[in-house]
């Protein structure tokens, strides 16, 4: 697997929002009534896009594709503003985008091998 520090940095990203969205679910339906299920509805489509976008970034960080490249820059630029834990994660992927830091995967794939 290759950077293995960041695809760990965006997997643990995406298992924290889907634990915070299973807790508050439960609670908020735990109410019981038709405004919690709205309520519900609203919370799963919020928490789905910073779950999906870290999902999306660790399928891609992990086989060293140039777009996740992009996506983790932009992810670690917009958790900058949730200070102080975000910062310091945000300044953590932003470090291992660096060109020195990125390791880049295979683009092409090999010819197939004749008998």
């Amino acid at each position: 697997m290759l950077n293995t520090a960041l695809a760990r940095v965006h997997i643990v990203m995406a298992a924290l929002y889907l634990v915070f969205w299973a807790g508050i679910i439960l609670k908020v339906l735990h109410a019981g009534g038709t405004a919690q299920i709205e309520a519900a509805v609203l919370l799963t489509l919020i928490f789905a896009l910073p779950f999906g976008v870290h999902a999306l970034a660790f399928a891609g960080v992990r086989r060293g594709k140039p777009w996740s490249r992009s996506l983790s820059r932009a992810v670690g630029i917009l958790m900058l503003i949730s200070i102080p834990i975000g910062t310091v994660i945000g300044i953590f992927i932003l470090r291992r985008t660096r060109a020195a830091d990125w390791e880049q995967g295979v683009t092409q794939t090999p010819p197939p091998v004749l008998p």
